[in-house]
């Protein structure tokens, strides 16, 4: 696992037969294409990538533009925003959204 010194992640792992790929660095100048294009193109290729990634500009073109170029599908989704500064029910939104993507992943292992 490759964790920086502001904690983002950028890993592979094997599970179920199938790699998937994770990177937690989605802001604009963050090499977010270079990491993605190695998750799609190299010996191991990934299965399943998620990263995070803005809604506009840079990333999100860069994503699409090697999704297209690999074959890759993409399936845009959001966290559970609150509006105001409820932390425990932040939390709770958070979990929430953490089980929905465990299930989506799930899912697709095995599509």
């Amino acid at each position: 696992m490759d964790l920086s010194e502001s904690n983002e992640i950028y890993i592979k792992v094997q599970h179920q037969g199938k790699i998937i790929g994770f990177c937690s660095q989605g802001d604009p100048y963050t090499s977010l294409s270079d990491k993605l294009q190695e998750f799609a193109s190299s010996q191991e290729c990934c299965d399943i990538i998620l990263t995070a990634c803005r809604t506009k500009g840079e990333t999100i073109d860069s994503a699409f533009e090697i999704a297209e170029a690999e074959g890759y599908e993409i399936i845009q989704t959001s966290t559970f925003y609150l509006h105001n500064q409820n932390s425990n029910l932040q939390h709770v939104l958070n979990e929430s959204y953490a089980f929905g993507l465990k299930h989506l992943i799930e899912t697709l292992l095995n599509y």
